[in-house]
């Protein structure tokens, strides 16, 4: 903990206190802070530890304690400490992640929305608490937005009514723009609900008559709200109602041509059609508020917010009374109005509406002649007679004293009193007393409170159950504040921990996304079951995406062997195989599914092989039909038409798929076109016959086949050689040519 000084010369300096030394506040040159101004002494206050925990200030001269003179106090974490004119605060509030603003000290966060973050601070200039709201930095970003947003603010400062929240002041630090309004004390109606649950009906109809009175001031001036709703309806200490965000709402709409802005449960239909919107579609927004208040629900619920939004233009509510009996037909019908499709059917006015909940609001035995009286009032021009009909009267209280004429009857009488006074004070103690003795706790103690000090009025303890409820539910909205701040923190971490999942998720590096979810929370948060379900939730996100992963590799390769279509079966295996590979991708969670995967690339490449192999024998029984058919290689042979059989092996050589037949049919293609040509040229020679020569005592002619030269050749020199040296022709040919199988001989 530290001292932290806010105003004077010293304004900024901090003293880290410690539990083991006293802290010396004075103008002393030994104090630890030394405040130098008229009335202050040289050791005029200590700071030191108290048992247990904490700390405590001692007054050695005047000091004041939140505006309360003290002597000796404890001081809690907040706590101002003024002496002569230079104020101190106690603790560590800034150091809790809070922004520092000048002007202002940050006490506490009390929530956050979609434009910003409200605190509960103090305006050090007027020692008032008011709430801050310091706007996203996302909605900062748009000049034209700062630009309307300031000139609404400032309008919105101006605006002055006993149902409206007022703000104070409007300005920015910085890119850091903020707003100080009034604080609401006891929150807002939907923090009443969440609390108490259902709203009593008389309750809920005074609460919607604060409202109707501010949406009517708000007419007046032709502002439209737009969001209207539990959350912007706040209780002051007083247990009055005040409309938050009055005219700002519209600076948010407007700057970014976005009619349709609200919250979903609350929106009319010309909301969310994005139509024309005046004050009317206020009054929807409060009559689904009205609905919220005494059914404890909204009218209308879906699955997601476009359902919401499609019943609010076509569906009509369960009614108000259905879905809790206790709210009376007369309430269900203001409800129904108010929630009409068609603006036109709905209340006109706020005014109009205004008129007819205060009549409900009368006393019973004076709600006729009241509603009589105001009929009389719309006939007669200028109002005056329904202001004087519906003006508050002052309640006058008069005191009758008993006097008796005889002393000892008087005496008697007033000993009477006095005796009924101590029961009355007795029985309120005793009544206090066994509600303390109870056991019983939080919302239940504060209630039993709250009955003794309703049920024993006028007692001393019926002030100190008022205090002491009042205490319990102070204490119950510090926790549930804490709760609040818990689960925001809880959301913005699991919130930078999803995010830290992305990258490898979209790189399909399943086990890094993983391992990105073993990020060590905050000390505070450590152990929190929402958080622990929150990374647990996004675990299972995960895996399931690497399964749904593995399963489309998987059924990519399973659609392509059903098909029985082969190169969409090679393209998935290879797919698969790929998307398999590294293995350290896939978390060992998903190892059934991995496993399966891998089962379907060997079952893939069987039947790949399959098909290759059928494709195969395909091509070779084609081979071997076009060899066999009668119109084929063999039947062109064997009528010596070897161009016929070239041409009948070319379509299936020329084809790539046909592999090993293709090569061979190319080869016994180009044997066919050989012996075409040599044929040709045969059938020349033997026209002109130049094929003729004589070979000792026969006469014959020889000539060989160049393959090089395509052509037939003369062999006769070489054969005359032979022929000298005195071999026959047949040992020449036999000897010589024996690798020529196309040799003619003529004799």
């Amino acid at each position: 903990m530290r001292l932290t000084v806010e105003t004077g010369p010293l304004a900024g300096t901090t003293v880290p206190l410690d539990r083991e030394h006293p802290t010396m506040l004075g103008s002393g040159a030994d104090c630890a802070l030394r405040i130098q101004e008229p009335g202050v002494l040289e050791q005029h206050a200590v700071v030191k530890a108290l048992k247990g925990e904490g700390f405590g200030i001692k007054a050695l001269g005047p000091v004041r304690v939140n505006g309360a003179e003290v002597q000796a106090s404890p001081l809690q974490d907040g706590d101002v400490i003024e002496i002569g004119t230079t104020r101190i605060a106690y603790g560590d509030v800034q150091d809790q992640g809070l922004p520092a603003i000048a002007g202002y000290r940050i006490l506490g966060v009390l929530g956050k929305g979609g434009m910003g973050t409200v605190y509960r601070a103090e305006q050090t200039s007027l020692h008032r608490q008011v709430a801050l709201k310091v706007l996203n930095s996302a909605q900062t970003t748009d000049p034209a937005f700062v630009k309307q947003f300031v000139a609404e603010a400032r309008a919105a400062a101006k605006l002055h009514h006993p149902n409206v929240v007022s703000v104070f002041d409007v300005e920015h630090d910085g890119d850091l723009y903020y707003y100080a309004m009034e604080l609401m004390h006891d929150g807002s109606c939907e923090d009443w609900l969440k609390q108490h649950g259902t709203m009593p009906v008389d309750r809920a109809l005074q609460v919607i008559a604060d409202a109707a009175a501010g949406l009517a001031y708000a007419e007046s001036l032709g502002i439209v709200h737009r969001d209207i709703k539990p959350d912007n309806l706040m209780l002051d200490q007083h247990g009055a109602i005040k409309i938050a965000d009055l005219g700002l709402a519209s600076a948010v709409s407007e700057t970014r041509d976005e009619r349709a802005i609200g919250t979903p449960h609350f929106m009319a239909p010309e909301q969310v059609l994005k139509q024309d919107l005046d004050h009317r579609t206020d009054l929807y927004a409060l009559g689904c508020t009205f609905y919220r208040l005494v059914t404890g629900t909204t009218p209308f619920r879906g699955q997601t917010v476009k359902d919401i939004l499609r019943a609010q233009v076509k569906d009509e509510p369960e009614p108000a009374s259905k879905a809790n009996p206790d709210v009376p037909q007369e309430v269900d019908a203001i409800i129904q109005r108010l929630m009409r499709k068609d603006p036109a059917d709905r209340y006109q006015t706020a005014n109009e509406l205004l008129e007819e909940l205060e009549a409900m609001l009368q006393p019973p035995q004076k709600r006729g002649l009241w509603i009589g009286l105001a009929a009389t009032a719309v006939l007669v021009a200028g109002g005056a007679i329904y202001w004087a009909v519906t003006k508050p009267k002052e309640k006058e209280v008069v005191t009758i004293k008993e006097k008796y004429d005889d002393p000892l009857t008087q005496q008697f009488a007033d000993r009477i009193k006095v005796l009924e006074a101590e029961a009355k004070q007795k029985d309120a103690k005793i009544a206090l007393l066994e509600v303390r003795a109870s056991g019983a706790r939080d919302e239940q103690l504060a209630t039993a409170l709250e009955g003794v000090a309703i049920a024993h009025s006028g007692t001393a303890a019926a002030t100190q159950a008022t205090r002491l409820a009042g205490e319990v539910r102070q204490e119950l909205a510090r926790r549930q504040q804490l709760r609040e701040q818990r689960r925001a923190a809880i959301a913005e971490f699991v919130a930078k921990v999803r995010s830290a999942t992305v990258q490898p998720l979209d790189a399909y590096q399943f086990e890094l996304a993983v391992r990105a979810l073993d990020v060590r929370p905050p000390q505070e948060l450590q152990g929190e079951q929402e958080l622990i379900d929150g990374v647990a939730k996004l675990r299972d996100e995960i895996l399931a995406k690497a399964r749904a992963r593995l399963e489309e590799l998987r059924q990519a390769v399973v659609a392509a062997r059903q098909g029985d279509d082969e190169q969409a079966l090679a393209t998935a295996i290879a797919a698969l195989e790929a998307g398999l590979q590294p293995e350290s991708r896939w978390p060992q969670q998903v190892a059934e599914t991995l496993a399966a995967a891998r089962q379907e690339v060997t079952a893939g490449q069987q039947a790949l092989t399959a098909m290759q192999a059928a494709r195969r024998q395909n091509i070779w029984q084609t081979y071997h039909e076009l060899i066999r058919q009668p119109d084929g290689l063999r039947a062109a042979i064997a009528r010596f038409d070897f161009a016929a059989a070239a041409e009948a092996l070319a379509g299936f050589a020329s084809n790539p798929e046909h592999g090993d037949a293709a090569a061979r049919a190319t080869a016994l293609q180009g044997c066919a076109e050989q012996a075409d040509l040599f044929a040709r040229i045969l059938e020349q020679r033997c026209g002109d016959d130049s094929l003729r020569m004589a070979i000792g005592d026969e006469t014959v002619k020889v000539v060989r086949w160049d393959r090089d030269q395509q052509q037939l050749v003369d062999a006769y020199p070489h054969i005359k050689e032979l022929a000298l040296k005195g071999f026959t022709y047949k040992q020449i040919l036999a000897h010589y040519f024996p690798e020529f199988k196309l040799v003619k001989i003529y004799k």
